[in-house]
């Protein structure tokens, strides 16, 4: 009777040993997963970051970046500035209007270089010198204005946008150069330079109308709104 009873005792024993072991290894299999997670965000940290660095001497390179980099940070200058000297019309013939633009940015050429070679006529004589500064300001401008608006006529009978955009600054500027010229034709009463500034003031006016032209603009893809 006291073996019968004494021999259940060891089996409740080995059950709860048993039980207790079962947690003691879902515990180490816990710390071993999560162990695993921990790691994970030291490992991953630096790897993250490499293409960062790497990003960054591509574009002080001058490379092609990955589409994660923001594009206005890299992409969308370079793409830009391409565009500004890349012609939109390669191959066409470009309509009359068009052509006749260019031929007027041709004609500034010759224009400017007689009204300069006029107001220098004028310094020749002998002037005041409170004259001298506005007059050679007004001789170099006169030429270089004239220059760089025969050389945007190519580009812009092209279509080419960044020279159409300077020709127009440019003629604006040659507008005000012809105004100085009138001014100091009156004053000197020269008779040739008041024509030389009356025919560069209608080269100018009528290179500002066509440069903004309905048919330049939409030479240039530009649809009227």
């Amino acid at each position: 009777m006291h073996d019968s009873v004494s021999s259940p005792a060891p089996a409740p024993a080995e059950v709860h040993t048993d039980k207790n072991d079962k947690p003691d290894q879902a515990e180490a299999a816990d710390t071993r997963s999560g162990a695993a997670p921990t790691d994970e965000p030291t490992t991953d940290g630096p790897r993250a970051a490499e293409p960062t660095a790497d990003d960054s001497r591509a574009v002080a390179a001058g490379r092609r970046v990955p589409l994660r980099i923001p594009a206005g940070l890299t992409s969308l200058p370079r793409v830009d500035a391409r565009r500004l000297f890349t012609s939109r019309r390669a191959g066409q013939r470009p309509p009359a209007d068009v052509t006749q633009t260019a031929g007027v940015l041709f004609a500034a050429l010759p224009v400017g270089a007689l009204q300069a070679f006029l107001v220098w006529s004028v310094l020749d004589t002998g002037v005041p010198d409170r004259f001298l500064a506005p007059m050679w300001t007004l001789v170099v401008g006169a030429a270089v204005v004239g220059a760089a608006l025969a050389g945007t006529a190519i580009p812009v009978r092209r279509a080419v946008p960044a020279p159409l955009w300077t020709a127009r600054v440019l003629a604006v500027v040659a507008l005000c150069g012809s105004a100085a010229a009138l001014r100091l034709a009156a004053q000197f009463a020269d008779t040739a330079l008041m024509l030389a500034g009356f025919l560069s003031a209608m080269l100018a006016i009528t290179a500002n109308i066509a440069l903004w032209s309905t048919e330049v603009r939409r030479w240039y893809g530009v649809r009227d709104s």
